[in-house]
């Protein structure tokens, strides 16, 4: 080994090169450490949040549907609602609809479906 004025051995020019490297080895894993902690933890962060945000709307999505079910469930198993009570005008087809609605209660009096046929020739039903 040579020894400088100093009195300190001489770093020859492979030492050199070696500290070089060793140094922007350290500046890499340096900036690679940095990058890591600044950007990967939040965008890692990012993506954690955004997929229970996901999740929570497919939740909602779903709670949705069972409920819209439910309750088509519900109204499919009642009873359909009342006919109002109105003069079928002769139409086979309001006449049909009253026939299958035997629990309904009669025509109230003085209504046309009340009346009886006055004209002359018809048959009157009463005994």
């Amino acid at each position: 080994m040579r020894y400088g004025s100093s009195g300190m051995p001489r770093s020859t020019p492979q030492l050199k090169a070696f500290k070089r490297q060793g140094v922007a080895v350290l500046v890499l894993l340096f900036c690679f450490g940095a990058y890591y902690a600044l950007v990967v933890k939040t965008q890692a962060n990012y993506f954690a949040n955004r997929d229970f945000r996901l999740l929570a709307a497919m939740s909602d999505q779903i709670r949705d549907v069972i409920a819209n079910l439910a309750s088509s469930i519900t109204n499919a198993a009642m009873p359909p609602p009342r006919l109002p009570d109105h003069d079928t005008n002769g139409s086979p087809f309001l006449q049909a609809i009253q026939e299958a609605n035997p629990d309904r209660p009669p025509a109230p009096p003085g209504t046309k479906a009340d009346r009886k046929d006055d004209r002359p020739g018809a048959e009157s039903d009463v005994d």
